[in-house]
């Protein structure tokens, strides 16, 4: 069996984890848009209502309004959905929230891939030991947890997230490492 096929529950248990953390910025960016829609047409009819006012301005917030939605969509949901996540940082986040794989998941499907490179001079005994010790460690471990669900009271600083610094808000949120 190669190096690969070990290293597949892994990477389904990563790809179950990149599930949750697209639901999890779906429905946090869908909620999101929806304040600010919901609160930003209230405040329009409020003003609408009680100031009557002409059609041309009635035009200029709505389109305001239109365009608020589209930043908010733009910043909270599309970035957020169109940022890659890949294996290894999501193996990251992982091993931060459970600080006993001691970096074995980054380093088991880097030996995955080395594997297959023909200038590898690593020893592949080594290679599939590693592999098969992280494969059997994590297997009870529920990696779609690791993204949480509730909001951090305060915000997180990038060195507290397992995320690049350069990702979208809310992916840091989804992706944060669970304070101790």
């Amino acid at each position: 069996m190669s190096l690969l096929e070990l290293t597949q529950p892994l990477r389904r248990g990563l790809a179950r984890l990149r599930a949750r953390v697209r639901t999890l910025v779906l429905l946090l960016g869908g909620s999101r848009l929806a304040v600010f829609l919901g609160a930003a047409l209230a405040l329009f009819f409020c003003a609408d209502y009680v100031l009557r006012l002409p059609l041309s301005v009635r035009t200029v917030l709505l389109l305001l309004v239109v365009g608020g939605g589209v930043a908010v969509a733009l910043r909270h949901l599309l970035r957020p959905l169109l940022a890659p996540l890949d294996d290894d940082t999501l193996a990251a986040c992982v091993e931060a929230a459970h600080p006993g794989l001691n970096d074995r998941l980054r380093s088991s499907l880097a030996f995955a891939h080395a594997k297959e490179n023909p200038d590898n001079e690593d020893s592949p005994e080594l290679m599939r030991v590693v592999v098969e010790e992280t494969v059997r460690e994590s297997g009870a471990l529920p990696f779609a947890r690791v993204a949480r669900t509730r909001l951090p009271l305060r915000r997180t600083e990038p060195s507290r997230t397992c995320v690049q610094p350069r990702a979208p808000a809310t992916l840091r949120t989804a992706l944060s490492a669970p304070r101790n």
